[in-house]
């Protein structure tokens, strides 16, 4: 085997892209805890194509969406006299916490690590709810005037239609600040009690198994 052939085997070694996958991971988790979120978005962006290529591309792939998620809420928080919705929606955030709720249902949870992944998503769910209904109880005609802004290319628009109802929804914009705050507030809640008892049932599952495992080799 040729010195070129040998680097192109370790290039695309499933263990070594692993390695540096969750490393630049790691390091765009540790941007994001100091507030370096330009360091955060270009770490996820070196990541986001060799996700599959990962040995547990599930895990991989949910925990990006988790840190690209928290880096555009956190920026919000911290930018929150200066940013509007328009600007929030326009990050896909709403697209990337949908995506990721597909991603969860296939989590089972049977460790540290999934539960805390299963956690953090409930969490980020529910600042992602409260800030666009405190957004909407000051501004309840902010979203009907985001998606008749021309400036917002079509890719952007629909974002609480997709988050509520599926990345394929059909179901036309919604209008009234009552209705998406209402549809906002029950998303919320749903999703934290679906996955807290998920979680549980999951480990209660976990448990049996293990229990088992261990009678049948006494």
């Amino acid at each position: 085997m040729t010195f070129t052939n040998r680097l192109k085997a370790i290039e695309f070694d499933p263990i070594l892209i692993d390695y540096k996958v969750q490393l630049s991971l790691d390091m765009a988790y540790c941007a994001l805890r100091q507030r370096n979120f330009k360091l955060a978005l270009s770490k996820l962006n070196d990541t986001r194509n060799r996700l599959d290529l990962c040995q547990n591309p599930l895990l991989k792939s949910i925990y990006w969406n988790e840190i690209y998620c928290d880096v555009h809420l956190k920026r919000h928080q911290i930018q929150s006299s200066t940013t509007t919705l328009s600007s929030l929606l326009s990050t896909l955030v709403a697209k990337e916490l949908k995506k990721m709720e597909i991603k969860i249902n296939l989590l089972q949870i049977i460790d540290e690590q999934t539960a805390s992944l299963n956690s953090t998503y409930i969490k980020l769910n529910s600042q992602f709810s409260r800030t666009i209904i405190d957004f909407l109880l000051t501004q309840p005609n902010a979203y009907v005037d985001y998606e008749h802004d021309e400036k917002i290319s079509q890719a952007k628009h629909r974002q609480l239609e997709i988050y509520l109802y599926g990345l394929d929804t059909q179901i036309d914009n919604i209008q009234k600040a009552d209705l998406l705050i209402n549809e906002l507030f029950n998303k919320s809640v749903n999703i934290l009690k679906d996955n807290i008892e998920k979680q549980e049932t999951d480990l209660q599952n976990l448990s049996v198994r293990k229990s088992f495992r261990w009678e049948s080799e006494l």
